[in-house]
């Protein structure tokens, strides 16, 4: 794969005027699926223009950059790029009526969530027993004989 990208990065730096990837694939003897792949991956390649069919999909034609001699790569990256600036921190200095006042609605805070606690586990009790209650009802049903008609027979000290 990378004999194929440096061919076709040297095809494109000896055809100025671009070359679409029918046409790469010819010269290279490649399939279009990997010119494809390749003109994706070379960074230094970009589509300089279309060629609009009546017929059929445009048509790309891929050219690449020129890169200039002199272009060197620099040796380390400024110390800006890349990060965020700092910020200072503020300093806010509380005074210690405000700081009891914090203290005051933290506790508030606290039992307002504490309560709600309460309130939460009462409620799901509350429903665990409704559950059983039901599950004790359903367990009666069963056990409750039934004549022949469907009338459930009543049974009291009066049937003995």
């Amino acid at each position: 794969m990378r004999a194929l990208k440096d061919n076709i990065w040297a095809l494109l730096r000896n055809n100025p005027d671009g070359l679409t990837v029918r046409e790469i694939a010819d010269m290279v003897d490649a399939e279009l699926k990997y010119v494809r792949r390749v003109l994706n991956d070379l960074i230094v390649a970009y589509i300089d223009r279309w060629i609009y069919s009546e017929i059929g999909p445009s048509t790309a034609v891929w050219c690449v950059v020129e890169v200039p001699e002199h272009a060197a790569r620099p040796s380390a990256l400024p110390l800006t790029m890349g990060t965020k600036p700092k910020r200072a921190p503020k300093a806010t200095a509380k005074k210690p009526s405000q700081r009891k006042i914090d203290k005051a609605k933290l506790k508030a805070r606290d039992e307002k969530r504490r309560e709600r606690s309460r309130a939460y586990e009462a409620k799901c009790q509350a429903e665990r027993k409704a559950k059983e209650l039901l599950r004790r009802m359903a367990s009666r049903k069963e056990h409750t004989p039934v004549t022949p008609s469907g009338l459930t027979t009543i049974r009291g000290p009066w049937h003995q």
